[in-house]
């Protein structure tokens, strides 16, 4: 029991450390969620699995500290981490209600999330294009993982990409064998 409250604290403290200065949602949040705790309201685990997409959304995004997030940038975060609708929720209704925002966590469609997806695809495969030529092997594996999702709508592991030989066929085109 000691050794996991340990555990929770350390995690939660390691998350908190991806800041300098904690932004004041996140700092305010962590303090309301502290005291649901002293009032055994919650658990350390609880903590540190709300705190995650809270800490989560100014990372990924690169929010300001003295910004709180957007509808923009809540919506684009809900894009890239799919699965934390439900997670972030609890730190948006904190906002809302605690620093005036009208702020709403929607689920984006299938095709959205395909768009985005296909979206972001095309700017990684334009990022490694753009570096010069020849590519490293792990570039050229990885350039053809994306070709593959991209083109064929097909999810490659990099590691089976690996184990096939690619020879060059003329000097805008390769053979994959």
């Amino acid at each position: 029991e000691v050794k996991h409250e340990i555990a929770e604290k350390e995690r939660i403290v390691n998350l908190l450390n991806k800041f300098e200065v904690l932004p004041e949602p996140i700092e305010s949040y962590y303090a309301f969620l502290n005291e649901k705790l002293a009032l055994k309201k919650t658990s350390l685990k609880s903590i540190r699995l709300a705190l995650q997409p809270a800490v989560g959304i100014y990372v990924e995004l690169s929010i300001n500290r003295r910004q709180k997030p957007s509808q923009e940038q809540l919506d684009s975060y809900l894009r890239l981490k799919q699965g934390q609708y439900n997670a972030i929720y609890g730190f948006i209704s904190f906002l809302n209600k605690n620093h005036k925002l009208q702020l709403v966590c929607i689920k984006p469609n299938k095709d959205e999330l395909k768009k985005f997806k296909r979206k972001e695809l095309e700017r990684k495969i334009i990022e490694i294009s753009s570096k010069p030529k020849p590519l490293s092997p792990k570039d050229e594996a990885k350039c053809l993982q994306l070709a593959m999702a991209y083109f064929h709508q097909v999810n490659v592991n990099l590691s089976s990409i690996k184990n096939l030989t690619i020879q060059p066929f003329n000097e805008n085109m390769s053979i994959v064998i």
